[in-house]
């Protein structure tokens, strides 16, 4: 979303008598000589047109004339909506002003801010804004388009929903096909050339599928899936936008991971495993340019193309061995489990809190462990253990005597795979828990501008902002800060969590405040604070963040949520993404830019990375193994 500022162009005023064209002829000489100009050049970057009427006044009055300002802040000229039938806008007066939209009051605020849900219709839409000041009105006009919802009922054609991208399939994959139509028809699919017609079920009013289980022996590429309806008013025909290519069963290409981070889906959406470079992995089909990547008979996943390299023809799908020996190391900052493996294969860790626990899943491997050693001095890992799950899943089981944990960072190193464990920071000692800890503040954003005020205020601003103050309030404390970005340039989202690591951060705060889905109404419930977490060792921070929003913001508790968001998904340490208040909301707006809530939600951040330290500290005092499994500094 882009803001935009309507300026009051050149009033054109509407003369109701020829006897009013020597006053109004005053009144516009009057206006060019006070006005600078650039409050009536007309913008360039935007197309919305502005004009002013007003009644005949007084000349003694003309002169102290104000023409109002409307500046709409969303939405944008020329935005797309999905499909719905009311959605929010919000901007800014010129303060004291009346204001409609589309001919509904709207009550602004005394700055002059105002947000309002109002009907929309779908097509071409246009959101007309009326402002009124002393007798002088101001028009803006935003052009913006509303998606249609398809109508089976009403419209005699087919839509179809699957597939809409290219796919790659092998025998025994279901192919499903779903569409809406005209409702009470027989429906029919079939794949041209390779399948005979296939019925589909009408599952609800208009919303049909079908699917079919490709059988051996069936070969081809870039194949129709062709569609056909039959009802009482005649036949309808479609093709799917995504056409078929089938591979006979068993014959996977290889793709090796590239990027820094390799992220498998568990589906088209949820994130599951996190692969360094370097893995080989199994490709069995493809939908669009995700790749599906068979980790076992039982297990899938899928990876954007973009993130791995297509092996050459024949290189055979990975598999190797894990074990013989497997080991573990102590060091001042970490516990190192390592065992030897003979190829870097797909892994995946899932670990648990109260107590600490790691689950390591090897895929496409054989298990040969004949020796575990436990290093002495070791006080973090209190067993390991190890099972072939399934015919080609390894699983180590490695319990801790630590309740939470606080980070762990998982690769490959010359031929072994390493699970390191760090310590936590000792603080069993310390009155002032905050001194000395590495804390790292990620201010949302930068260079996107993140949601936007009414005001016209820039989330990317207010994040940065509130940064600073809390490196102040932190840096009092004796703690170390770092930033991730010190100005509107910022880097890329997934650098953030490494830069981190590199810092060998304590912790980790991602700065945000929030917005709303235009589909979403922002008088529904009260909107406030929220803070989120992702990886099980973070849910103890989150914790001590939102009560500490809990004992001292004055806005609703929208409580902690589990979020799927790329600096929450942090390995090395607890990260915690804080939500303060509404940026789109004026009241919060208002809040946020005030030097007094700045400070407000400055301290706030600041008791709750206290409170987590203080936690770690209990634990520490009521626990030896909690004692001698601190970091030696």
């Amino acid at each position: 979303m882009r803001p935009e500022t309507l300026p009051s162009s050149l009033p054109a005023l509407r003369v109701r008598s020829a006897q009013d064209t020597i006053s109004i002829m005053i009144l516009l000489a009057i206006l060019l000589a006070a006005l600078p100009a650039a409050a009536y050049a007309q913008d360039a970057s935007t197309a919305a047109v502005t004009s002013v009427s007003t009644a005949p006044v007084s000349l003694s009055t003309q002169a102290a004339a104000v023409i109002p300002e409307i500046r709409v802040i969303w939405p944008a000229e020329g935005a797309k909506y999905p499909y719905l039938k009311r959605s929010y806008t919000f901007g800014n007066v010129t303060p004291g002003s009346t204001l409609t939209v589309n001919g509904q009051p709207i009550q602004p605020r005394a700055s002059g801010a105002f947000l309002a849900m109002v009907d929309f219709s779908t097509g071409p839409f246009e959101l007309r804004f009326s402002a009124q000041l002393n007798g002088v009105s101001t028009e803006a006009v935003r052009a913006v388009s509303v998606s249609d919802v398809f109508e089976a009922l009403a419209e005699k054609r087919i839509l179809v929903l699957e597939p809409k991208e290219d796919l790659t399939l092998h025998s025994g994959d279901w192919l499903t096909v779903r569409c809406r139509g005209p409702a009470g028809a027989e429906a029919h699919f079939r794949v041209h050339d390779l399948s005979k017609d296939q019925s589909m079920e009408e599952l609800e009013n208009g919303l049909y599928e079908g699917r079919w289980r490709i059988p051996g022996g069936k070969e081809g590429k870039n194949r129709k899936i062709l569609i056909q309806f039959k009802s009482k008013d005649g036949k309808l025909k479609a093709e799917a936008p995504g056409k078929l290519s089938l591979l006979e069963g068993g014959r996977y290409q290889v793709a090796l991971s590239t990027a820094k981070t390799t992220i498998l889906k568990s589906a088209a959406g949820g994130y599951d495993l996190f692969m360094p470079p370097g893995i080989q992995l199994a490709v069995s089909g493809s939908a669009g340019s995700s790749l599906r990547i068979a980790l076992s008979p039982e297990d899938e996943a899928w990876v954007d193309s973009a993130q791995v390299r297509i092996l050459p023809k024949g290189t055979p799908p990975p598999s190797g061995t894990v074990g013989k020996y497997l080991s573990t190391a102590v060091s001042s900052g970490s516990v190192r489990l390592s065992v030897q493996v003979d190829k870097n294969l797909p892994f995946e860790v899932y670990e648990t809190i109260e107590p600490l626990a790691f689950e390591v899943r090897f895929y496409g491997a054989q298990q040969r462990i004949d020796r575990i050693r436990y290093a002495p001095g070791d006080s973090i890992l209190r067993e390991v253990r190890w099972k072939q799950e399934t015919s080609q899943v390894v699983k180590l089981t490695i319990q801790t005597r630590l309740k939470w944990g606080c980070g762990y960072d998982a690769y490959y190193e010359k031929g072994r795979f390493v699970l390191e464990i760090r310590r936590p920071p000792a603080l069993s000692g310390d009155l002032n828990v905050l001194a000395g800890r590495r804390i790292v503040l990620d201010p949302g954003h930068g260079p996107d501008r993140g949601a936007l005020g009414p005001m016209g205020s820039q989330e990317q601003d207010i994040n940065l902002a509130l940064a600073f103050s809390l490196k102040k309030l932190l840096e009092k404390e004796g703690a170390e800060v770092f930033l991730t970005r010190a100005s509107s340039a910022g880097p890329p989202l997934y650098e953030r969590p490494g830069i981190a690591w590199s810092l060998k951060g304590d912790m980790l705060i991602s700065i945000h405040n929030n917005a709303l889905a235009v589909t979403d109404d922002p008088f529904e419930s009260p909107r406030g604070f929220m803070n989120l977490y992702y990886q099980p060792h973070s849910r103890p921070l989150a914790d001590a963040m939102h009560a500490a929003y809990g004992r001292n913001s004055p806005l609703p508790d929208e409580a902690i949520h589990w979020g799927d968001l790329h600096v929450c998904r942090t390995l090395q340490m607890p990260a915690v993404l804080t939500e303060s208040a509404y940026v789109m909301l004026p009241a919060q707006e208002e809040m946020l830019l005030s030097e007094s809530g700045k400070d407000l939600f400055a301290r706030i951040m600041l008791e709750g990375a206290r409170g987590y330290f203080e936690a770690v500290r209990n634990l520490q005092l009521e626990s030896e193994d909690e004692r001698r499994a601190a970091r030696r500094e």
